[in-house]
C-alpha cells in the first residue's frame, strides 16, 4: 500500500512545522523497495540483538510484545523504518538539513509501550554496531561492556528517546567505549583555556582565555549579561602566559597573573585530542570505582589513538561547584575534589531535565517533587533565584597516582606565579 509522508504523520498527530522539518528529510529514500516487510521487526532479529546487549528475559519480552504491536500497523511500521535510515543509514540529510532527532514524537503503541519504539529502533543497528568495532579490534570484552545495556536497563535505556539515537551514533562509528562506571570516546579539548604545568614541582594551572566572566568568576550565560560584567584577559608570547588563573574548585580568580614559560610548559591547548568522558546515569559514582574506570581508560585509549593527550576530559552539570557546597558528603562532591573543576558554558537549566524527566508539566519549582536530597539541592538554588550550570573537569594521567588527595586543590597557590 502506497503511504505519503503526509498521511503518515498526521495520523501520528505531528503538524508541527519545526518538528515535521526534522523528520521529512529522506523520507522517500527510507522505504524504497519496501514490501511490506521491516527487517528489525521480527522478532528473532529482535531477540538476537537484545540477547548481545544482554537485556534482561523479563525486559525482552516485553519489547517483543512491542514488537508485534507495531507490526500489526502500517503507520508504526512506516515510521519505523524511517526513524532507522535516518538513524543508522544516512543521518545527515543530503539537503543539507539538521541530523537532530531531539524533536521526533513518541508514537503511541495501541497494545503495546510507547516507550519502547526507539529503542526497538536502535536495535536494528546492533549487527553493524558489532561490526564495527570489531573492525576496529576493540577486545571483546570492552565490546560486550559497552553494549551491555542490560545492567543499566533501569535508568538508562528505559526510555530510549529519538534525542538518544542522535548519542547513539557514536556506536555505528565505534566511536564510544564504556570502561567500567564511565564511557569515552576521542574529542577535542574545548575548555577555556590553556593547562600548564610547572617545571620543577609538577602542579598545573589553567590559564582563563578571553571569556565575558561575571563577577563570581563565572562564565556569563547568553541572555543574562549585566554591566558588571568583565572579560578576562589573556596573552601569550614567547617569554609567557598572562591572564586569569583558574582555582580548581570551579571559578575563575578575577586577578591577573602572568606564567613564566621558563617555569611553566603548556599541558592542553584548545583543540587538543583528550580522553572526553560521559557519566551514564546509575548512580554508585564511588572514588573506588571511578578510580578503577580512570585506570582502564588510561589503559586503552592510547591504544586506538596513540596522539592523544593523557587527560582525562568531562562537562557535566553533574560538576558545577555549588552541588559541593550543597552535598559536600555526597559522590559528586568527592568526585570533583579529585579534578581541576573549572567554568563551563550553561543556559541556566542545565541537568533539570535530567533530575526531573517530566519537568514542564511543573509551573512553579514548590510543584516539583522535593524527593531526594538531589533534587532538593537543585530546586533550593532554582527557588533562591540562582541558576543552574554545568561545569569542566580535568585529569591528568600522571596525577593519577596521588588520586584521594586532592591533588589539584592542595598544589594551588597562584600568589607565587604574580
Amino acid at each position: 500500500m502506497d503511504m505519503s509522508s503526509e498521511q503518515v504523520l498526521n495520523t501520528l498527530g505531528v503538524t508541527d512545522g519545526k518538528i515535521l522539518f526534522e523528520i521529512l528529510p529522506g523520507w522517500e529514500k527510507s522505504w524504497k523497495g519496501y514490501d511490506g516487510e521491516v527487517f528489525f521487526l521480527q522478532e528473532e532479529f529482535q531477540k538476537k540483538c537484545l540477547q548481545i546487549c544482554s537485556v534482561k528475559e523479563q525486559d525482552i519480552e516485553r519489547i517483543l510484545s512491542t514488537v508485534r504491536a507495531i507490526q500489526k500497523n502500517e503507520v508504526l511500521k512506516r515510521f519505523a523504518l524511517h526513524a532507522y535510515y535516518r538513524f543508522a543509514v544516512c543521518p545527515v540529510p543530503e539537503e543539507g538539513l539538521s541530523d537532530s532527532m531531539s524533536m521526533w514524537p513518541e508514537p503511541e503503541i495501541p497494545g503495546g509501550e510507547s516507550a519502547l519504539f526507539y529503542h526497538i529502533v536502535f536495535n536494528g543497528a546492533v549487527p553493524d554496531i558489532l561490526n564495527a568495532y570489531r573492525r576496529k579490534g576493540v577486545p571483546e570484552e570492552i565490546i560486550t561492556e559497552t553494549l551491555h545495556f542490560g545492567g543499566r536497563w533501569d535508568n538508562v535505556f528505559k526510555r530510549v528517546s529519538a534525542y538518544s539515537l542522535s548519542w547513539s551514533r557514536q556506536f555505528l562509528k565505534a566511536e564510544l567505549f564504556t570502561l567500567g562506571r564511565f564511557q569515552y570516546r576521542i574529542g577535542k579539548n574545548l575548555h577555556i583555556g590553556v593547562l600548564l604545568k610547572n617545571r620543577k614541582t609538577g602542579h598545573k594551572v589553567m590559564v582563563c582565555g578571553p571569556r565575558r566572566l561575571d563577577t563570581e568568576g563565572l562564565l556569563v550565560i547568553p541572555g543574562m549579561e549585566k554591566e558588571t560584567d568583565l572579560y578576562a584577559p589573556f596573552e601569550e608570547s614567547a617569554s609567557a602566559f598572562r591572564g586569569f588563573p583558574v582555582d580548581p574548585r570551579g571559578r575563575v580568580i578575577l586577578q591577573e597573573h602572568t606564567f613564566l614559560r621558563e617555569e611553566w610548559e603548556v599541558m592542553l591547548r584548545n583543540g587538543d585530542l583528550i580522553m572526553d568522558m560521559h557519566i551514564p546515569g546509575g548512580g554508585n559514582m564511588t572514588l573506588a570505582l571511578s578510580l578503577e574506570s580512570f585506570r582502564r581508560a588510561f589503559d586503552f585509549l592510547p591504544k586506538i589513538a596513540p596522539d592523544l593527550k593523557r587527560i582525562i576530559s568531562s562537562h557535566s552539570w553533574i560538576f558545577y561547584s555549588r552541588y559541593e557546597d550543597l552535598l559536600p558528603e555526597g559522590n559528586m562532591a568527592a568526585l570533583m575534589r579529585q579534578g581541576y573543576i573549572h567554568p563551563w558554558t550553561s543556559n541556566g537549566t542545565d541537568g533539570l531535565s535530567f533530575v526531573f524527566k517530566n519537568h514542564s508539566q511543573y509551573s512553579t519549582w514548590k510543584e516539583f517533587p522535593h524527593d531526594t536530597r538531589l533534587r532538593r539541592a537543585m530546586l533550593s538554588l532554582l527557588e533562591n533565584g540562582e541558576v543552574l550550570r554545568r561545569g569542566g573537569f580535568l585529569l591528568c594521567e600522571e596525577d593519577l597516582p596521588v588520586f584521594g588527595t586532592e591533588y589539584y586543590r592542595m598544589n594551588f597557590d597562584c600568589k607565587k606565579t604574580v
